[in-house]
Parts: structure tokens; C-alpha cells; sequence
């Protein structure tokens, strides 16, 4: 793979997470989720205001944003052999997209289900306790906001393990070095600086909760 060919995919990666499938959802039932809830094009302002089916359907579109052109490079489909560019960027190029769309004046969502994306792709272990924390938490305390950022808190630290126990995937035992703790790092930052507002209104005690499970 020429470095050419890699630039080319980072921004087509960077142009995929661009597409705001939760808004694009939302014009099918008439409703612009930047003038509802949250004004945010995410899975949960889908979930509340368009309901849990194309809630549920912006979450997937979104997790694919960054599945899509990392995968094809991670199992090979597009060539690997002599890359530059570590494909875990790929995901992370879909990332900024998806939270400084071109699309709508360089606004979006948080980056969760792009993240959640990367893990499913690179390591489903990861993805199986990112998974666990974040609905262990949101059971306990309904801030879907909080369950995120401790969803990838937790995943980051936990992949420490990783490059001293073999340094492979504990499920498709594909190759995991350190590079991938950095870039969970990264992913980590970028979460958290995307929930400062999330932070402060939890701390006002304004943050608004979530229920999957209504109370009849």
C-alpha cells in the first residue's frame, strides 16, 4: 500500500463519519434533532425523540462509520502489506468526523459509537468490557453520558493487560501491541473533552437521565 493510498483512506474514513445518520433518520419523521432534547445528532437524542428502533438504528450506522474502511484494511481485504499509518487511525479519523462533520459546520456527536466501532474491529475482548461497563452503569446511575466515559475509561486501563499476556486479542487472537493502548488513550481524551458539558450538568444535578426499562 502506497502512503498515497493511505491518506486517501483517512479522508475517506474522515468523510464516512462525517454522514449524520441520526439526523438523516430524524428528517424521515419530519423532527431535526439539533432543534430537540440534547440538539445532539447522537444515539441518544435519537433514542429519545425518535424512538428506540431508529434509536437503535443510528447507533449501528454509526458504529459502521468506523468499521467500514478500518476493517477492510485490519483483515487485509484492501492490501496492508507496508503500511505507515497504523489502520487504528482509520477509526479514528471517522471519530472526528463524526463529532466535526462537514456537514453541519464542523458539529456532530460525541464519538461513542465510533469508538465502540474501533473496539469491535481490533479487539472484540475490549469491546465485550467496554460493553459491560457502560451498561453496569447506566443501570446504576441512568446517565448514559457517564456510562460512556466509564465505559472507556475502564477499557483503556484494562488494555494495559493486553501486551504482557501475549499481546493478542483474547478472542480472534489477532496481534494487539502497545500502539493500540495509546490510541485507546487518545480515544479516551477525546471522549472526555466531548462530554465537558455532560460533566458540569451532572454535577448541577441538570443531566438528564435515561430508562431503558420503563416503570408501568
Amino acid at each position: 500500500m502506497t502512503i498515497l493510498l493511505e491518506i486517501l483512506l483517512l479522508i475517506l474514513s474522515y468523510i464516512l463519519g462525517s454522514i449524520p445518520f441520526g439526523l438523516l433518520l430524524g428528517k424521515l419523521k419530519g423532527i431535526d434533532l439539533r432543534e430537540v432534547g440534547s440538539k445532539n445528532i447522537g444515539t441518544t437524542n435519537a433514542w429519545r425523540n425518535l424512538g428506540p428502533g431508529l434509536g437503535i438504528l443510528t447507533l449501528i450506522l454509526d458504529v459502521l462509520k468506523a468499521v467500514i474502511i478500518l476493517g477492510l484494511v485490519r483483515y487485509n481485504v484492501i492490501p496492508n502489506e507496508g503500511i505507515i499509518i497504523d489502520p487504528i487511525f482509520y477509526g479514528l479519523a471517522a471519530a472526528i468526523g463524526h463529532t466535526n462533520s462537514i456537514f453541519l459546520k464542523f458539529k456532530g456527536g460525541k464519538a461513542v459509537a465510533c469508538t465502540a466501532g474501533v473496539l469491535l474491529v481490533y479487539s472484540p475482548f475490549t469491546t465485550i468490557i467496554f460493553a459491560f461497563v457502560f451498561f453496569v452503569t447506566l443501570f446504576i446511575s441512568k446517565y448514559v453520558s457517564l456510562s460512556s466515559m466509564m465505559a472507556i475509561l475502564v477499557t483503556f486501563l484494562v488494555s494495559f493487560i493486553i501486551p504482557y499476556t501475549g499481546g493478542k486479542d483474547f478472542i480472534t487472537g489477532l496481534q494487539l501491541d502497545f500502539d493500540f493502548v495509546i490510541a485507546l488513550g487518545i480515544f479516551c481524551i477525546y471522549i472526555f473533552l466531548n462530554h465537558i458539558s455532560n460533566i458540569k450538568r451532572i454535577r448541577r444535578g441538570e443531566e438528564r437521565k435515561i430508562h431503558l426499562i420503563k416503570k408501568r
